[in-house]
């Protein structure tokens, strides 16, 4: 199943354990005056969150925000985080969070 959502698409697997793309009401929250999400994607018991950010965002406590309601429907939740400033469409810090292993981030610069 595909749904649209306002900021991006999330596409739903059939692994997904709910009929409907994860909202404000699970405490997902797309957009603040510092950060936005602009991409959602799930497939293989795995959620996909890609976020643009302003300069001197908490990146780490953001993306525990953003990953803790998942947790009970997902296996794996990852994170990707993009300037908001930069010239360039690569991210530059995942953060990776497992049923068995936890959080993990990884920096591309």
């Amino acid at each position: 199943m595909l749904c649209a959502l306002p900021l991006g698409v999330c596409t739903l697997g059939e692994d997904h354990k709910s009929d409907r793309p994860p909202s404000a009401a699970d405490g997902l929250l797309l957009v603040s005056d510092d950060w936005k999400i602009f991409e959602m994607a799930t497939a293989h018991g795995a959620f996909t969150v890609e976020v643009e950010v302003a300069h001197g965002v908490d990146t780490t406590t953001l993306a525990r925000r953003l990953i803790e309601p998942l947790q009970e429907e997902y296996l794996e939740v990852l994170v990707y985080f993009y300037d908001r400033a930069a010239d360039t469409n690569l991210p530059v810090l995942r953060v990776q969070w497992t049923a068995a292993d936890g959080y993990a981030e990884t920096p591309y610069q």
